[in-house]
C-alpha cells in the first residue's frame, strides 16, 4: 500500500503535488497503538521525503515513537487540526477516531489543496466529492 499511494502522488494531475506539503498521521502498522514498527506510513513518509515533499505529523498516541524514528526529518504538531495548516494534501494511514469523524469545513479551511489520500478507506468518496475534497481510495475498487 506504502509506495502505491507515493505513486498515486507522483501521478496526481495536481502538478503542485509532486513536491508540496503533506500530513501524515503515522500509525498504521501491526502490534501496540504506540508501536511503529511495519508502519507502512513510513514508507509513505520516506517517499515523500525523497520526491521533496515537505512532511507534518500527527498521531494522538504513537507520537513519542514517531519523533524517536523520524527525528527532524518532518514537522511535528500537538493537535490535528495543525497540521492541516497550508497543506497541500492529507494522507489518511490510520483507524484513530479523531480522523473517522472530523470537521470536513474546517479541514477544507485549513488546507491549501482540498485533497485527501484516504489508506484506510474510512471516507465515502463520493460524500468527499460532495463537500468539495478531491479523494484518492488507496486499494480501494
Amino acid at each position: 500500500m506504502a509506495w502505491a499511494s507515493v505513486r498515486q502522488v507522483r501521478r496526481c494531475p495536481l502538478d503542485r503535488l509532486r513536491s508540496g506539503t503533506f500530513v501524515v498521521s503515522p500509525r498504521a502498522g501491526r502490534g501496540p497503538p504506540k508501536e511503529l514498527r511495519d508502519a507502512p506510513s513510513l514508507e509513505i513518509i520516506d517517499g515523500l521525503l525523497a520526491a521533496g515533499a515537505k512532511v507534518s505529523v500527527f498521531d494522538p498516541v504513537a507520537m513519542p515513537n514517531a519523533k524517536r524514528l523520524l527525528g527532524s526529518t518532518v514537522t511535528f504538531v500537538e493537535r490535528p487540526y495543525d497540521a492541516l495548516n497550508s497543506v497541500d494534501a492529507l494522507f489518511v494511514v490510520t483507524e484513530w477516531n479523531e480522523f473517522r469523524h472530523p470537521d470536513f469545513e474546517r479541514m477544507k479551511s485549513l488546507m491549501k489543496s482540498p485533497v485527501v489520500f484516504d489508506g484506510r478507506n474510512i471516507y465515502a468518496p463520493s460524500k468527499m466529492k460532495e463537500l468539495g475534497f478531491t479523494c484518492f481510495s488507496i486499494g480501494r475498487r
